[in-house]
């Protein structure tokens, strides 16, 4: 499914899907959740090597996306409560 680009001052902003709500969002709203040499974490920068997976900064989204395996299906791994309560606490910030 195609996206509208979107445009900030004529740069482009890319864009993301919650694994949780499943929302198109900007990639600077989200947290991103790698999957590299068979370790899942969360990325403080968005730009670390690995497969990504990306959740809105809201708890209820990240506690849809632990209750429906949202960050399984994107990694394509199993996914420790860990990660999820990590993701808690950015987005509790």
């Amino acid at each position: 499914m195609k996206h509208n680009k979107i445009y900030d001052n004529g740069k482009y902003v890319p864009q993301r899907t919650c694994m949780g709500c499943r929302q198109v969002m900007p990639k600077s709203s989200m947290i991103r959740v790698t999957l590299r040499d068979g370790v899942v974490s969360v990325c403080k920068d968005s730009n670390a090597d690995g497969r990504g997976a990306y959740i809105c900064k809201n708890i209820e989204c990240i506690t849809k996306a632990q209750n429906s395996n949202g960050l399984q299906r994107g990694l394509k791994t199993k996914v420790s409560s860990e990660i999820y309560e990590e993701c808690r606490n950015i987005a509790g910030q």
